[in-house]
C-alpha cells in the first residue's frame, strides 16, 4: 500500500499537513509531517484491525514551470534528463519529469540543440535561439495559442507534409535577424499573415524541398527578408503572389538557385518590390505564366543589383 505524490522542484516538504479521507475509526499520525522522507500513516478499523500506508513524496515539473532544452531531442520526451530542464523562477533548473506544452510561462531551445517534432503540440510562449533548430517532421503540427509568441533567432525547419502549420491564432511569429524558416518536407506551407507574422530584412525564407506538384504560394500583405529558392526540379512551383494580391514586398535579397518560381500571377494589379538584389543562379523563372495575350504585364521593381549567371528567365509562355 504505497502513496506516491509528486510536489513542484523548489518546494519545502518539511512540514506539511495533508488532506486524508479515510473510512476507518482513525489515523496515525496527524498533522504537519515531514516528508523528506517516506511516511506510514496507519488506519485502525472499528473491528481495531489496522492496514498501514506509506506516502512518499517526490519531486517534479510543473506545467506552469519555465523550460529549456538540455540536449538534442525530441519535443515530447520527458525522460528526466534527456532533452529538457524546468524551472520555477527562471533561475534554478532541475531535470524535467514532463514536456512543456501550452502552459508553460517560456520555452527556449538552446544554441546548439535540434528538436525534433514528430507529433503534434501546442506551444507557450517560445524562443528559438541563434544556432538553434524547430524541426517538425511527418504529419506532426506546431500550433502557437492565442495569446503566445514564436520567436525565431536560429531556424525553423518544416521537413513534414503538412499544409499548414497553426499560427493563426498566435499573438505573434517573429523571424528576427539572423533566423531562417527552411522548408525541406514535402509540405508547402510558407507562414505569412502581416498582422501575426513578421521577417527582419535579415531573416530567410530558405526552400530546399516541397510538394511534388501545386504551388507554395506567399501571402498578400507580408513582407519577407531574404527568399532563397533551392528546390529540386521534380517540385512544385513557388509562387510569389495569392491571385488579386496587388503587391508582394522582399525586404531583402531574392535568389534561385535551383526549382521553378512563378513571379505573376494571373489576377490583381501586382507589382513585385525587391529591396535587395535579385541573384539567379539556376532554376527556371516564369515572370507572367499565364496565357498570353490575355494578362498585362506587371512590373518588378529591384531597388539593389540583378545578377543572372545561370537558369532561365522566361518573360511569358509566348516568348
Amino acid at each position: 500500500n504505497n502513496i506516491s505524490v509528486t510536489m513542484p522542484y523548489g518546494a519545502s516538504v518539511t512540514s506539511l499537513t495533508p488532506s486524508i479521507t479515510h473510512n476507518g475509526n482513525s489515523i496515525s499520525p496527524t498533522g504537519a509531517q515531514d516528508f523528506t522522507s517516506p511516511i506510514q500513516y496507519t488506519v485502525t478499523a472499528e473491528d481495531a484491525s489496522t492496514q498501514v500506508y506509506t506516502v512518499t513524496v517526490t519531486f517534479g515539473s510543473s506545467s506552469t514551470d519555465n523550460y529549456r532544452t538540455k540536449a538534442t531531442g525530441d519535443w515530447n520526451d520527458a525522460t528526466p534528463g534527456n532533452v529538457w530542464e524546468s524551472s520555477s523562477d527562471n533561475s534554478t533548473w532541475y531535470a524535467a519529469t514532463i514536456a512543456p506544452g501550452s502552459s508553460a510561462a517560456s520555452i527556449a531551445v538552446k544554441t546548439g540543440h535540434t528538436i525534433t517534432v514528430s507529433a503534434d503540440v501546442s506551444i507557450g510562449t517560445t524562443t528559438i535561439e541563434s544556432g538553434a533548430t524547430l524541426k517538425t517532421t511527418g504529419t506532426a503540427v506546431v500550433t502557437v495559442p492565442s495569446g503566445k509568441t514564436l520567436n525565431v533567432d536560429g531556424t525553423f525547419e518544416n521537413n513534414g507534409t503538412v499544409s499548414d502549420l497553426v499560427f493563426s491564432s498566435a499573438t505573434a511569429v517573429n523571424f528576427n535577424a539572423g533566423s531562417t524558416y527552411l522548408l525541406s518536407g514535402a509540405s508547402s506551407f510558407i507562414p505569412g499573415g502581416a498582422s501575426i507574422i513578421s521577417y527582419n530584412s535579415n531573416s530567410t525564407v530558405n526552400i530546399t524541398g516541397g510538394p511534388a506538384s501545386g504551388n507554395m504560394t506567399t501571402t498578400a500583405g507580408t513582407v519577407y527578408g531574404n527568399y532563397t529558392v533551392n528546390s529540386s526540379s521534380n517540385t512544385g512551383t513557388v509562387v510569389l503572389f495569392p491571385t488579386g494580391s496587388p503587391m508582394q514586398r522582399i525586404g531583402g535579397n531574392f535568389t534561385i538557385n535551383n526549382g521553378l518560381v512563378q513571379l505573376i500571377s494571373s489576377g490583381g494589379t501586382n507589382i513585385l518590390s525587391i529591396d535587395g538584389n535579385y541573384y539567379q543562379n539556376g532554376g527556371t523563372v516564369l515572370m507572367n505564366p499565364s496565357s498570353y495575350g490575355t494578362t498585362t504585364f506587371r512590373p518588378v521593381v529591384v531597388k539593389g543589383n540583378f545578377s543572372m549567371d545561370g537558369g532561365t528567365f522566361t518573360i511569358s509562355n509566348s516568348q
